[in-house]
């Protein structure tokens, strides 16, 4: 009724306290909608369906309607604002994981440079001599490719542990240490569930190109299911797809900006250090371009921030409470002492004020 009268400039029912009483029992209150149009249809469904007259539609806790109308008001925008505040205020982190995760793509990038440059400067005599440096390109290309696969997934898991850890206490100091920990103790089930779903999206795009990127839409929040809800396999690719469910819409726009955003900060960098001079399909080409591709060292921990922003805000629109992360989020540090213990109770933001912390 609170949240009604705040949106709408007057409470749903008026009158004295009997008639108002009677109202709430027998008539429907008028559709927020329809007394102020400004307010977006999600966030008048939310109180709407809170002020129904049967129970069962109703949110089931006080903070699941919270979670819920937190969800639906903020928009797309929001969450690419908090990403790069997040960014720029915890860029050390984030770039030092990046660094970690980019090792085998960094490699390979260079070993890639000194095989174009081999062949370019020191070309080898004879068509077995081309067909052996042809065949090293390829297979290195391959190694990237899966690489890059797995940085990106790496990089995409352990920013969703952190951004859940944050959401659910924000005063909690971040920690990599403890994200690297989780991330080794499911690493099985996080390689074989990311394994299956790269599979699929390949499928999908090499068939047709649109199921790829429905593929890729429906399972894009496989990385924080399998980390930290400890699911895997069919199990989290159906919850992940549960997930987005919630808001399609939400998910597809952020899917394509997920595309997009890498493609033009690229293609901005090689204008202006002048790829356009540089002959297509040239050695020096094919050099750049490995040079060019270590910016995903700065962008995908970027990129990354949102699909986890997502994750809690598809959380959130299901009323479902992130109180239980820590148990998943500090899983090896070992037993923690009683300070420890109530600490963790008190810095999160959904634990109740009235709740008691004990000690054994």
């Amino acid at each position: 009724v609170i949240a009604y009268q705040m949106l709408a400039g007057e409470p749903p029912f008026a009158g004295n306290t009997s008639a108002v009483m009677r109202a709430h029992r027998e008539q429907t209150p008028t559709d927020l909608r329809k007394r102020v149009n400004k307010i977006p249809k999600r966030v008048a469904g939310v109180v709407m369906s809170a002020l129904s007259k049967n129970p069962a539609e109703r949110p089931p806790t006080a903070f699941a309607f919270a979670s819920t109308l937190r969800a639906q008001s903020e928009g797309i925008g929001a969450l690419y604002r908090r990403a790069f505040a997040l960014y720029s205020e915890y860029f050390p982190k984030f770039i030092k994981l990046s660094l970690i995760a980019h090792i085998p793509m960094i490699i390979t990038s260079i070993l890639l440079v000194g095989a174009f440059l081999w062949y370019k400067h020191w070309l080898p005599v004879g068509l077995f001599g081309k067909v052996v440096v042809i065949a090293i390109i390829a297979i290195l290309s391959l190694l990237k490719f899966v690489a890059t696969t797995i940085s990106a997934a790496v990089i995409s898991g352990v920013t969703a542990i952190i951004i859940t850890q944050l959401t659910a206490a924000p005063l909690r100091p971040v920690k990599l240490r403890e994200a690297f920990v989780l991330l080794r103790k499911r690493w099985r089930p996080f390689l074989r569930t990311m394994i299956r779903v790269t599979l699929l999206i390949l499928l999908g795009l090499i068939l047709l190109v649109v199921p790829g990127m429905v593929l890729w839409m429906r399972y894009s929040l496989y990385a924080p299911v399998v980390l930290i809800e400890g699911l895997q396999g069919k199990a989290a690719m159906r919850r992940a797809r549960e997930l987005a469910s919630r808001s399609w819409k939400t998910v597809i726009v952020v899917a394509i900006l997920q595309f997009l955003i890498p493609a033009i900060v690229s293609s901005i960098v090689g204008y202006i250090a002048g790829r356009s001079k540089v002959e297509k399909n040239s050695v020096s080409a094919q050099v750049f371009q490995q040079i060019l591709d270590l910016l995903n060292i700065f962008i995908i921990p970027l990129i990354s921030i949102v699909p986890a922003l997502l994750y809690v805000k598809m959380r959130q629109l299901g009323g479902e409470s992130l109180a239980n992360v820590w148990s998943q989020i500090e899983e090896g540090e070992g037993k923690q002492s009683a300070w420890q213990q109530r600490m963790r109770t008190r810095l999160s933001l959904h634990t109740p004020t009235g709740q008691r912390t004990t000690t054994p």
